[in-house]
Parts: structure tokens; sequence; C-alpha cells
């Protein structure tokens, strides 16, 4: 009997193939495959264990077969080389089997509209379907058995439907014709390897927004494929709820503040930067843009602290939590739409502005003909204007006598009438 050569390690599974001892040893590390050469007494690695363990081997006329972490390796002893053994087995198992279900409503997942809603789009089964909302049947888009198809969106110009799949191994972004046919565009998203989710459109069909588990915000320009990053939220489960201005140059979120309420951000394409939008007092949720992008939208509530403490706070109070809806007024000449209504009467500013002109003509006019009437004022010498106050004061007593003439006439009449 030879001993192995050993020290501090774990060795056991001896196969003894010709002049040469297999066996798998911890003495470097992971478990690996070492060979025993009893010619010369020296034992040497054959096969490196990668990743984990090596948890079984069995020989055979020309190779080792060797069981890691729920796969098998095959060895070639000539060669030297492994190489995985693909094995497909049909479980015994109806969950397993492969088989026709139906979509049930349950099983929808991510439902959308087409532009003009015309089809529905959804996922169900880790399929992507369209479904007529009048004539015609059901279309499944990606054919793709035993891949995760997640998030479908339809493009805004109606051409092309975005989703998520796990078809190479990790998620990605896919592009596919809205009628399932042509080739699949593959779009490699920021820092991957993870999981994503939401992808919103831009309203020029050429952006799309969408976050991932690493709590992060971004953008892929569908030419070019390069994702940028927009942010990164404080804690986990952000709630970002992108939505694009009409001009696809602005995307409003929310986001989570140290507090761990949200606030509304909006972030500038063209400029690369950030702008809180509501002052962090108040849980703002859910913002989006008006049609025009002249108005921003969202809900906020002032009593969520309150009700929803972090970790085990036990003196939160458990009660109901209340939105309200409000609106930010996005430029400065822009009337509020809640603003206070008065039905007042308008006078528009160029008719004000034609009778004030025309008054101070007026004003000019006669200022004008006072001063050319007194420059033409006739001077009367003293005996004429002693004469004219003579006549004057006897017209005057003429009228007094004829008044008191009529007064007595009227007397008269009424006693004559009495009698």
């Amino acid at each position: 009997m030879v001993k192995i050569p050993r020290e501090n390690s774990t060795d056991f599974n001896p196969l003894w193939v010709g002049n040469t001892i297999y066996f798998l040893s911890d003495r470097n590390g992971l478990v690996s495959l070492f060979a025993y050469d009893t010619a010369t007494r020296k034992v040497s690695e054959a096969l490196k264990s990668e990743g984990f363990d090596f948890k079984s081997a069995s020989a055979g006329p020309d190779a080792i077969i060797i069981e890691q972490f729920g796969s098998l390796h095959l060895y070639d002893l000539n060669t030297h080389q492994s190489k995985t053994v693909n094995i497909r087995v049909a479980g015994d198992f109806a969950q397993v089997r492969p088989g026709f279900v139906k979509v049930e409503p349950k099983r929808i997942h991510a439902f959308n509209l087409s532009p003009t809603g015309t089809r529905a789009l959804m996922e169900a089964w880790g399929e992507i379907f369209t479904v007529p909302t009048d004539k015609g049947d059901i279309r499944n888009v990606t054919h793709s058995p035993a891949v995760a198809d997640r998030d479908p969106a339809w493009s805004p110009d109606g051409k092309w439907i975005a989703y998520f799949s796990d078809e190479p191994g990790e998620y990605e972004l896919q592009l596919r014709q809205q009628n399932g046919l042509g080739q699949v565009r593959h779009i490699k998203l920021g820092q991957s390897p993870s999981f994503y989710y939401a992808p919103v459109w831009s309203p020029d069909s050429k952006k799309i927004a969408y976050s991932d588990k690493r709590l992060n915000l971004w953008y892929v320009d569908v030419a070019t494929g390069a994702s940028k990053l927009v942010d990164t939220d404080y804690y986990e489960g952000p709630q970002f709820n992108q939505n694009w201005a009409p001009d696809s140059k602005w995307v409003a979120y929310a986001k989570q503040l140290p507090s761990h309420l949200h606030a509304v951000y909006v972030y500038s394409v063209e400029q690369g930067k950030i702008y809180q939008v509501t002052d962090g007092m108040s849980d703002a949720l859910y913002p989006v843009f008006d049609k025009n992008g002249k108005y921003l939208y969202f809900t906020a509530s002032t009593d969520l602290g309150l009700a929803e403490s972090a970790g085990w706070d036990m003196s939160s109070d458990n009660h109901l939590v209340t939105r309200s809806a409000y609106i930010v007024v996005l430029a400065k000449d822009l009337p509020s739409p809640l603003a206070p209504e008065s039905d007042e009467e308008k006078v528009k500013e160029e008719i004000k502005a034609a009778e004030k002109e025309k008054s101070k003509d007026k004003n000019k006019s006669k200022d004008k003909d006072a001063k050319s009437d007194a420059s033409r004022m006739p001077i009367r010498p003293p005996m004429a204007t002693k004469t004219r106050k003579r006549t004057k004061t006897a017209k005057t007593r003429i009228r007094t006598k004829i008044k008191t003439i009529k007064a007595k006439t009227k007397i008269a009449t009424n006693r004559l009438w009495c009698g």
C-alpha cells in the first residue's frame, strides 16, 4: 500500500486509471481534481475548480465525469481539457413539463396600449402579446420559451415595442417591430448585470427612461444604445415614476430625501442638470407633464410622516394617509389655472391711449384759444364802461317790475275761483 502525500487537507473519491490515481482534494483551497503518478510518486493538480467545489467524480475508459454546482463536466484524459455536458431532461412533474397554458387575467402584467389604442400590449408567462380592441387575432410578439420577457412599452410613433429580456443570460433591453417580424435589436444597459424596470419612451421615440435594482434612474439613446445616468435614490424601494415632457427635453421624477419623504425633480437632457421642484416638506409623488408642457402635476401628502416611520419605530401612528393633487406653473408669464376668477369689464389699452391723446389735444386747443382771445380783447374808454353799467341796472329794474305784476295777477285769479 502506497500513501499519497498530504498536508492538512481532505482527500477523497480516489479513481485508479492506468498508472495514475485521480482524487478530489481541497489542499489548494477549493476542492479540485488531483493526480498521483505511481511511477514518480508525485502529486499534481489535474483540473482546478473555478467558483465552487467539485462534489464527486467517476472514471470512464478515457474521461472522468465531475459534478460541480448541479452541472456535469467531462475531463478528457488524453487532452487534459474539460467541457460542460449539456443535459435536458423532461421532469416527471406536471409543473415542469412542456405544454400549453391559458393566459388568464391573473397572469397578465404590465398592461399598456398602442399610441392610437388600436391594440393592447401586455406581458404574460414571460411572453409579450398584443391584443386587438375589435378585429383580428391575439399576437405573440416574442415566442421565447425558457426566457423571461418583462415590462413591454410601445413607442409613440407606433413602430417599436421595447421590453427587458434575460435571453442572453442577463437582462438587457430589446427592441422589436410591433408586428413581431424582423430582427430583434439588443441594447446593453447601464451597470449590468442588474434588474431593470419601467421603460418609458420619450414623445419623439428617440429615448427610453428606465430604472434598475441599484436605485438608479437612466435614459438610453435608442439610436446609439448609450445609457446616461440621471439620478440615484437614497434608499431601497425607489418610486421614480419618470415622465417625459412633450418636447422630450425634460424628465420629471420623484426621489427620496434623507427624511424618507419624496420630492419632485426635473432633469434637463440638454444641460445634464437636476432641479428640485418641491421643497421636501411633503411626500410628493407621480409627477406628470400636461400635453402642452406648460404645467407639472403631482400628488403630495402632508400626513405620511405620522403614519410611516423608518424601521421599527413604535411612535408612528397607523392612520389613513391622504394625498392631494397639486400643479406647478413652469413659466413666469403663464397664469395659474387655479387663480381666482372675476367678471370684469376690460378696456383695450389702445383705446385708453387714444382717448388720453385726444384729451391732451383738446386741452392744448382750449389753452391756445384762451390766449388768442386775451390778445384780441378791446380796450374801452372809461365813459363807455360807465354807460354800459347804467344800461344793465335799468334792465334789472324792468325785470323785477314784470315779476311783481305777474304775481298780483295770479293772486287775483285765485280769489275769483274761490268766490
